[in-house]
């Protein structure tokens, strides 16, 4: 292949990142992220340019080191803006002595080992607040647990890369995100630095769809892999660096954001409704049902969380959890060959009974290999593998019920755990409604994954994106709480009049003797 294909995709990225960056608010609010810029457009000009990935990544490790901020809760940011920049997909083996590779080192592994790695040998140790500390055990649990696992069934070295791969996805991101984002004000930036990451996708996501080109897949071709062109309706589903599904679960939370932004008014009316249709646009072009389903659950909860009392916020936490049991009854007694050309939702359904009945049978801890399993032959796809499609399923099958009940356990637990912080802080406080909208966010793009990982399996940057969002609800829930300032209280007349006399007649202290504090000094008889 020649150099041309590549030159356009970079002309492309590069026009998108420009155009997000002149896109992106003004103000304080937004200042100091240019190097969220400088690192996406660093990252595309290694990835498009050099032709050698592991000498790519030794560049790319370079630029990482330099972009990437002192301050910890700044460093935080830029992690979270910038680990989707190039595609899953654009990895390289890490050579060891001895072995064939240690890891396949993507963008998202190499920014955890860069900018989060240092916090995290920092701050693990450091206990966080007890609010929502069993979430802490329960991701180490899951990682332990899912790691383990494996010995099972693959060789030596390939249980020392998974461990080493559970540590980049869970434990580094998780503790470093949320150990080191300790104010209100530190959780708010984080925010906004997940939208100026979801503006970028969007610019790039508009790009893919006015050339009609996921361009990224470029990168592919270029190692002599085979990409496919996903199209659904006659147009083509845009993914940039993520896949479908993910990438319109950022418009999502895009959207939110910028509901919150014009609510605080740190943007314009005009310019909260520009954003929301690009947002939106992106999301529908997107193709992905799951993606929509996403954005429905996060708006409607951020809706809920941003705007409506305690008792109406645990009434839909109710209607939620009886919303997600009914749902896979209810769709499993519909027949949709009708409005399923596809036969998309025949294989789900198919996939859902024969996940099922494994993990009835295999209960505790499934099976790590169980798509190479006799059950699933009939669900292998035309790639050569099973598309689990339900990141539910996924991990009940592969790590059983143990490894199911941990995940949600965790989840659960932030979700409480986040609640009880909107509801602790007091409605007077100065910072009351930034809290309450930092909440609401932060509530929404949670619900907005579970739903998203109910129709997908978890691919390209899924354990990323829900370990970043727990930990920033693990960072939020342990905020101290906001209390309303207290009024020093003026003496009435009454209390005034009422003053014994022998108070009254005190005599002045004398000169150059003690004299009554500030806040006492109203109290000293006069002369």
């Amino acid at each position: 292949m020649g150099l041309g294909p590549l030159i356009a995709g970079l002309a492309f990225a590069c026009f998108a990142i420009g155009a997000a960056y002149l896109a992106k608010p003004m103000g304080p609010a937004f200042a100091g992220f240019e190097r969220i810029f400088l690192g996406w457009l660093a990252a595309s000009l290694v990835a498009f340019l050099i032709p050698n990935n592991l000498h790519g990544f030794a560049l790319l490790a370079v630029a990482v080191m330099l972009l990437a901020p002192m301050k910890p809760a700044e460093r935080v940011c830029y992690y979270l803006a910038t680990f989707p920049a190039l595609p899953v997909y654009h990895a390289t083996h890490v050579p060891f002595p001895g072995i064939n590779y240690l890891i396949d080192l993507n963008h998202a592994k190499l920014a955890a080992i860069i900018v989060l790695a240092p916090l995290f040998v920092m701050s693990f140790f450091r206990a966080g607040e007890r609010r929502g500390r069993a979430a802490d055990w329960l991701i180490i649990g899951y990682y332990l647990l899912t790691s383990a696992l494996t010995i099972r069934f693959l060789p030596v070295t390939s249980v020392v890369r998974e461990f080493i791969d559970g540590a980049l996805l869970f434990l580094v991101p998780f503790f470093a995100i949320s150990r080191n984002l300790r104010t209100a004000e530190e959780v708010d930036r984080a925010i906004r630095a997940v939208f100026v990451s979801a503006l970028i996708l969007c610019m790039l996501g508009l790009v893919s769809a006015w050339k009609s080109w996921n361009f990224y897949t470029i990168l592919l071709e270029h190692r002599s892999l085979a990409a496919f062109a996903d199209t659904r309706g006659g147009y083509l589903r845009i993914s940039s660096t993520l896949m479908t599904g993910l990438l319109g679960y950022m418009m999502a939370v895009g959207i939110i954001i910028a509901l919150e932004l014009r609510r605080r008014r740190l943007i314009g009316l005009i310019r909260m409704a520009a954003y929301c249709v690009i947002f939106a646009a992106v999301c529908y072009l997107s193709g992905s049902r799951g993606a929509w389903l996403a954005a429905f659950a996060s708006v409607s909860t951020y809706l809920v969380f941003s705007r409506l009392g305690s008792s109406m916020r645990r009434l839909y936490l109710t209607g939620a959890a009886l919303a997600a049991i009914a749902i896979p009854i209810v769709v499993d007694q519909i027949d949709f060959s009708r409005i399923d050309p596809y036969g998309s939702f025949d294989y789900r359904a198919e996939l859902m009974t024969t996940g099922i009945r494994f993990i009835v049978n295999n209960p505790l801890f499934g099976a790590v290999n169980a798509a190479a399993r006799p059950e699933f032959a009939h669900l292998v796809q035309g790639q050569g593998i099973v598309d689990f499609v339900n990141t539910y399923l996924q991990i009940g099958v592969h790590y059983g019920l143990t490894g199911l009940l941990i995940f949600l356990a965790a989840i659960l637990r932030l979700i409480a755990a986040g609640a009880g912080a909107l509801d602790r802080n007091a409605r007077g406080a100065p910072d009351y409604e930034s809290r309450r909208g930092a909440g609401g966010v932060l509530m929404a793009a949670i619900f907005g994954i579970l739903a998203l990982i109910a129709t997908v399996s978890a691919v390209s940057y899924v354990w990323p994106y829900i370990i970043a969002m727990l930990a920033l609800m693990r960072a939020y829930a342990q905020l101290a709480p906001a209390l309303q300032p207290r009024s020093r209280a003026e003496p009435s007349a009454s209390s005034s009049s009422s003053s014994s006399p022998a108070r009254d007649q005190q005599a002045p202290p004398p000169a150059g003797g003690w004299r009554p504090p500030k806040h006492l000094a109203r109290f000293a008889p006069r002369e």
